[in-house]
């Protein structure tokens, strides 16, 4: 390959892997990562304590008093009443749509990770080349 086709080449590469839109992009991420991981923490730690509630309301509905002959009439007359406990049940739905945001904010952790990923090989790719390419010169 001739000087010309080299710098040809370099200049192509240049213009693909090193855009001024990858590079904004890797400084977005920078900061989208850390806020990302954040938010993640923050769901996970809101998901805790409504789970906490989940289970303070279920105690309460035990403690209102479940009667039956055995077990199994018991755990029956348990389940009835949890369906039937308004509090129990708003809590309920409650925990599983922070259950819902945990697994949202992982999502979106994992596909910025996944973005970061790329455009750092991209970058160690092009970096490569250049050095490959331009080491004849």
């Amino acid at each position: 390959m001739n000087s010309e086709e080299k710098q040809a080449l370099l200049k192509t590469l240049g213009e693909q892997a090193g855009s001024a839109g990858a590079t904004k992009r890797l400084r977005g991420l920078v900061t989208a990562v850390p806020a990302a991981q954040a938010a993640l923490e923050a769901a996970k730690a809101n998901e805790r304590n409504l789970k906490g509630q989940v289970d303070l309301a279920e105690a309460m509905v035990v403690v209102a008093g479940v009667e039956g002959k055995n077990a199994e009439e018991r755990a029956a007359a348990l389940i009835i009443a949890k369906h039937e406990d308004k509090a129990y049940q708003s809590g309920l739905d409650t925990w599983r749509h922070a259950q819902g945001s945990v697994i949202h904010h992982e999502e979106q952790l994992g596909l910025l990770s996944r973005e970061w990923s790329a455009l750092r090989l991209a970058t160690e790719l092009f970096i490569a080349l250049v050095r490959f390419y331009g080491a004849g010169e």
